[in-house]
């Protein structure tokens, strides 16, 4: 489902934010991304759905190269892909609901099935009596899982996290990954870029490791310590 060849990506002349990475993550699977800060976690899931080219090699989702994708098809893409940001990127004058709406708006889904729709995802996050809330009103975990629902309400088969708990105490990020495991259960393929190793044992998962922009090592789910 998404496959890398030798993927390199070098911002501006200076040294590579990835080089010569090479790996595949099948359709179904839950895996993290780890590595220390400037490792090149978040630029892997950039070029996953393409906010960025690779400077070399090739970057496949869906057995589609996304360097090779005509303007036109770009959106076909991402509405394949839900991204869930560490920082959320809701709308604050937006309420719950409407944040999650403008998702469906751009794709111009009509109204009634669009309430059905937003009204269902947000039952099953513990949102539904949050919807008319405004986004500062939340707390983190709140504000994050709305964030997941605007993700996954077109129910993409591809959902890529980018330091999803962050900004979260380990209580509420635990929460937070447990709903990444559901939605792995339910068919969705998962990638999670975390620095988070104490969360990584506890959910056990296959592990990419990053380092200075390399992949370092690969560790398979069932080679995870449990703490």
């Amino acid at each position: 489902m998404i496959q890398l060849f030798n993927v390199s990506k070098i911002y501006h002349g200076d040294v590579p934010a990835l080089e010569g990475i090479t790996m595949r993550i099948t359709k179904g699977e839950f895996v993290f991304i780890t590595g220390k800060s400037g490792a090149g976690k978040t630029t892997l899931l950039r070029l996953i759905f393409r906010a960025e080219l690779p400077t070399k090699g090739s970057v496949l989702v869906n057995n589609f190269n996304i360097a090779r994708l005509q303007r036109h098809s770009i959106p076909f893409l991402r509405r394949n892909i839900g991204v869930v940001f560490q920082d959320f990127k809701l709308l604050p004058q937006k309420t719950v609901f409407e944040n999650v709406a403008f998702a469906l708006e751009v794709l111009g889904t009509p109204k009634r099935e669009m309430n059905q729709r937003i009204m269902h995802v947000l039952q099953y996050l513990g949102l539904k009596n949050k919807r008319d809330m405004f986004p500062l009103r939340l707390s983190g975990g709140e504000q994050q899982r709305v964030a997941i629902a605007r993700a996954i309400i077109n129910n993409p088969p591809i959902l890529l996290a980018d330091e999803p708990t962050g900004n979260l105490d380990p209580e509420i990020s635990l929460e937070i990954m447990h709903v990444f495991e559901d939605l792995h259960r339910q068919g969705s393929t998962v990638v999670v870029a975390t620095h988070d190793v104490d969360l990584i044992k506890k959910i056990r998962k296959k592990v990419f490791c990053l380092d200075k922009g390399k992949l370092i090592d690969v560790i398979a789910e069932e080679e995870i310590a449990s703490t």
